[in-house]
């Protein structure tokens, strides 16, 4: 379940001296190597300078090639990475949707407003700037989830809270479910994410708060990899046949394994009895659905 921390004043450091700080302290693989250094993102919020020079130094060279490493949403400014890119430090951005037509829609999806889902990585977030968004949590079931969508995830409410100024907060990967609702005010967070080669095969998640259900993919590297596949499966690229059994022989993702062999079947439908007597028995019920023989 979520963490939050409250921490009595201590003074502010830069984002060198933090960034130095994790790479000797944190183990990008160990939830609670990240918690111990709650205290230590704390401070780093307490540098009220922080973003000036990441949002001001573009404009004064060229702002065209503002964070062209920011591989995340234009609410997203990236501070700065440490362990060759195993840990990240963000700044997020939360702004009230605007009430025109069109533009709070998108906006509700791009700060992800209303939308429950989980993460694939393990995080702390800490208020930085403004009264902070209000967010409902929950937990759930990783391994129940991942059979397909739509199945009783053991879904469970946790508490409605809020995120202001100097609170700390950790999300578990694959374990914690949050639904942002929009702040009354424009508000700043900073993040510590922690990457691993697991994000290429973990899944994230939407959730219907009702029925305790997944409800969707999330887009991220997994849900790229299928797009792609999907497209090669429509194009009818007759040379993809033997590279896309390869896949569903070998590879850890289940979607991704399932939509090499629907990609198969669309290109070479007579293929489809010889699939489901070699991949009949794969552990995910999303090959088999993808098989036809759900």
């Amino acid at each position: 379940m979520v963490q939050s921390y409250i921490f009595d004043d201590a003074p502010a450091i830069s984002i060198e001296d933090y960034l130095d700080w994790v790479s000797d302290n944190v183990d990008e693989r160990d939830v609670d190597s990240i918690a111990a250094s709650s205290c230590m993102l704390n401070r780093l919020s307490k540098n009220k300078t922080l973003l000036n020079e990441t949002l001001l130094d573009p404009l004064k060279r060229n702002a065209s090639g503002a964070q062209p490493e920011n591989k995340y949403t234009d609410a997203t400014f990236m501070l700065g990475s440490a362990k060759n890119g195993a840990l990240l430090v963000r700044a997020n951005l939360w702004k009230v949707p605007k009430q025109r037509a069109g533009s709070a829609l998108y906006e509700n999806n791009l700060y992800s407003y209303h939308l429950p889902h989980d993460h694939n990585f393990d995080f702390l977030t800490v208020g930085f700037f403004g009264p902070g968004y209000v967010t409902d949590l929950y937990t759930y079931d990783y391994e129940m989830a991942k059979s397909r969508l739509g199945v009783p995830t053991d879904f469970k409410f946790q508490e409605r809270t809020d995120l202001p100024v100097g609170k700390v907060m950790l999300y578990e990967k694959s374990k914690d479910v949050h639904t942002q609702h929009h702040p009354v005010s424009p508000s700043i967070s900073i993040n510590l994410l922690a990457i691993t080669e697991e994000q290429t095969t973990r899944q994230q998640f939407f959730f219907d708060v009702e029925q305790g259900t997944t409800s969707g993919y999330v887009a991220g590297m997994i849900s790229s990899r299928v797009s792609m596949i999907d497209m090669i499966g429509h194009l009818g690229i007759l040379d993809a046949v033997e590279p896309l059994e390869a896949i569903i022989q070998n590879h850890p993702c289940a979607r991704t394994r399932a939509s090499a062999a629907s990609s198969i079947i669309h290109i070479a439908p007579q293929e489809r009895e010889r699939l489901t007597t070699r991949f009949g028995m794969d552990e995910s019920d999303i090959v088999k659905g993808a098989l036809g023989i759900l």
